[in-house]
């Protein structure tokens, strides 16, 4: 299920020296912006970079360039760089003028470097000179998976089973004077998705590697809720790690508490990781084109993961499923964890003793996807909507209320059935205990 590799880091070099109190010298500040490149700005508090790849000179994408600014202990990350303009502003952080910063640059393939800027006059431009690594070993294992060893723990194609084109029809399912439609579906694509939902441990490989701030940002958005009790992750010694917890080893459970933001930026990480063009624009937080032509991974619309969900071509036409991957007995222990069943010595145990369990324990669809009913709900690319049930969701008597919030004994068939949906009303920067994410990709 996991491809391990060496971590692979990144470095920046500014080109200056620091102007302080005791009157250092500041060199290759260039104020009006002309002789480095940088577009003249009249912003005041703004921190204007250009960024050229030190072996050639020649500018850089910049779309993957990510700045960490620490000032008296609060962190802030920077979107990306403007790939037309080749600036880096920082409006509205209120950089003071005779300030130092703390700064971090980081790329994918290029090695970190902390360095500092000094504000002397609202306004600072730098010229940044990024340096390829020759070898991406990880020696010292400082960055490597969540417990400091020297592997990386990347999925790859291996992880993502084919979601071959094609139609799935409609059904209508009656059961227990409950009934419900499942529209016909018909993607004119074939895809690839995630075979399990994003572990903790594959999370923290992308915070550590990708450059995310200690305090969860990356590219102006939140990836994650550290501040929940729920978290299994935590920034400690440097660097994100998973919580130590004496009853479990949490690497193999769904990540929860992650944002819309954290799924799509976690997909751009993942596609440089295996070759493809990131799908995602993080100055605008938006696909960059259809999802039938762009390369990269990406979650999945909400019809492609209701097509999974049902088996696409594979289910057998004459025996649909109410469940992911069950038949018409409609025995959802068998598929799903929910809160009926997710007790016992390997759960969270978030709320009274249940939580996620670990992935891929339950039966598989027909395409073998695991956990595509229960566990955790799933981000998608349809705005504010994610899908599936999860271990929060009812009893299947549909009695009992499990104080979650999110059920209150509705029906239990009305959360785990194969077209599911729910529309989260707080939008993509929002995260709760029981949502996750897999990703999907298109295949050209």
């Amino acid at each position: 299920m996991i491809n391990m590799k060496k971590l692979i880091t990144f470095t920046a070099f500014i080109m200056v020296m620091l102007l302080v109190l005791g009157g250092c010298d500041s060199v290759n500040v260039d104020e009006s912006g002309g002789s480095s490149g940088v577009a003249d700005h009249s912003e005041d508090n703004e921190l204007l970079l250009q960024v050229y790849e030190d072996n050639d000179g020649e500018e850089m994408p910049l779309d993957q360039v990510n700045i960490i600014m620490e000032h008296n202990g609060d962190y802030v990350t920077a979107a990306s760089l403007d790939e037309d303009e080749g600036l880096y502003g920082y409006e509205d952080l209120n950089l003071e003028q005779g300030e130092n910063y703390e700064l971090e640059a980081k790329r994918t393939d290029y090695e970190d470097k902390e360095f500092q800027i000094y504000m002397d006059d609202y306004r600072t431009s730098h010229d940044v000179e990024m340096t390829k690594t020759e070898d991406s070993s990880n020696d010292n294992g400082e960055n490597g998976d969540q417990n400091g060893d020297d592997e990386e723990i990347v999925p790859d194609e291996d992880d993502f089973v084919k979601v071959a084109e094609g139609k799935v029809d409609e059904h209508t399912f009656d059961k227990d004077e409950y009934d419900f439609e499942l529209e016909s579906i018909k993607i004119d694509y074939d895809m690839k998705m995630s075979q399990y939902v994003t572990t903790n441990a594959e999370f923290v490989e992308f915070l550590n590697d990708a450059g995310v701030a200690p305090n969860g940002d990356y590219s102006g958005e939140k990836m994650l809720d550290l501040d929940s009790e729920h978290s299994q992750i935590e920034y400690a010694d440097g660097k994100f790690k998973l919580r130590d917890r004496d009853d479990i080893e949490v690497d193999d459970y769904p990540v929860i508490e992650v944002t819309w933001y954290g799924a799509a930026a976690y997909a751009n990480w993942l596609s440089e990781k295996n070759g493809f063009e990131p799908a995602y624009d993080l100055s605008e937080w938006e696909l960059k084109d259809p999802v039938e032509s762009v390369e990269g991974y990406r979650l999945p619309t909400e019809e492609e993961w209701e097509f999974a969900a049902r088996g696409g071509v594979e289910a057998d036409e004459g025996n649909p499923t109410l469940y992911p991957g069950d038949n018409e007995d409609f025995e959802l222990d068998d598929v799903a964890w929910h809160w009926g069943n997710s007790d016992g010595e390997d759960s969270l145990d978030l709320v009274e003793g249940k939580g996620p369990m670990p992935v891929g324990e339950k039966d598989a669809n027909e395409l073998d996807l695991y956990d595509m009913s229960g566990n955790v709900r799933e981000w998608t690319n349809t705005d504010n909507v994610y899908m599936n049930g999860s271990w929060g969701s009812p009893e299947p008597d549909g009695e009992d209320d499990e104080g979650d919030g999110e059920s209150d004994g509705e029906d239990i068939i009305d959360h785990f059935r194969v077209n599911y949906r729910y529309e989260e009303s707080e939008g993509p920067a929002h995260s709760r205990r029981h949502i996750g994410f897999r990703l999907i990709r298109t295949e050209q």
